[in-house]
Formats: C-alpha cells, structure tokens, sequence
C-alpha cells in the first residue's frame, strides 16, 4: 500500500510525499512538488481510477495476434509496429495511487511535472528518440491545399493533385 504525506517547506512550497508503507521515514519517500489547490483537497478521485486499457479477456485474441505475428511480422517490423502488438499479449501492473499522484503533479498548461527537482518536461531529445521526431533539416510551412486544387482539373482534364 502507498501513503501520501503533505509537506511545506520553508521558502512556502508545498509538497506532496509518497511512501512505500507507515513507518518509511519522509526523508526516504518521493517527495513531489505540487501546487497547493492540490495538496488542499481540490482534486477529487471519484471511486476508482480505472483505465481504458486495463485487461479485459477477449476470447481468441491471444491465438489471433500470434498468427498476425507470425504471417505479417515483416510487414509490422517494416510499419515499426511489431514491438506494440506483441506487448499486446501480456499484462501490466500499476498502482493507481502512484498513477493519480502523477496526474496531480501533472500541470496541463505547461505540460510539465512538478517535483521535487523544480519542473519537468520531456524534451526534444525525447522525442526524438521515443518517436523519431526529426531533428536536423529546415524549417517548413504546412500548406493546406484548397477545396478547388483537390478537385480541379486543367485545360487538359487532368488533376491539380493526382489521385494517390
């Protein structure tokens, strides 16, 4: 089981500390810097906290992807989707009580995490390495084409934009 303590620290912030049991000392748990409309009792969890892709037995599932594995793995090692399918296959824990404690420390409008080390948010870097956002080339405006440039045709009928 998890236990929250609330802390405030001298220069005013407040702090939200996660335990691993009762007796853990607070100087040992981890300590999360939250904003205090958070640690004051605002934030509500409404019974609980389920998630969309919690384990649901679906029957012939397990044989289904096995045989998509094994009859399109090239094709989804070529879409770099092989490795998501297959993890499809097994169950993950969590703990919710960590799970909501991250959401409150969660600050949408920056889409940042406050803890204890001050804010946090995950860089380019990170990206470029979790979903090979690009990083090297130039800058470029997206042009949205027209409804007549999509439709149009030339003096010759042929298409602004063919067909893809």
């Amino acid at each position: 089981m998890v236990y929250f303590k609330d802390k405030s620290s001298p220069s005013g912030e407040n702090h939200l500390i996660i335990l691993d049991n009762q007796n853990q000392s607070m100087e040992k748990g981890t300590m999360l810097a939250v904003y205090a409309p958070l640690i004051g009792g605002d934030a509500k969890w409404d019974g609980d906290l389920r998630f969309t892709g919690e384990f649901r037995y679906t029957k012939g599932y397990w044989e289904w992807t096995e045989d998509v594995l094994s009859r399109c793995g090239d094709r989804l090692r070529h879409l770099k989707i092989y490795d998501v399918v297959y993890a499809s296959l097994f169950t993950y824990d969590h703990n919710s009580d960590i799970v909501k404690a991250f959401c409150e420390a969660w600050c949408s409008l920056t889409n940042t995490l406050l803890t204890s080390a001050g804010k946090m948010s995950i860089s380019l870097w990170d990206l470029h390495e979790l979903v090979g956002l690009p990083m090297t080339g130039c800058l470029y405006d997206e042009v949205v084409p027209s409804a007549l440039e999509l439709t149009g045709v030339d003096e010759k009928r042929e298409r602004f934009i063919p067909r893809s």
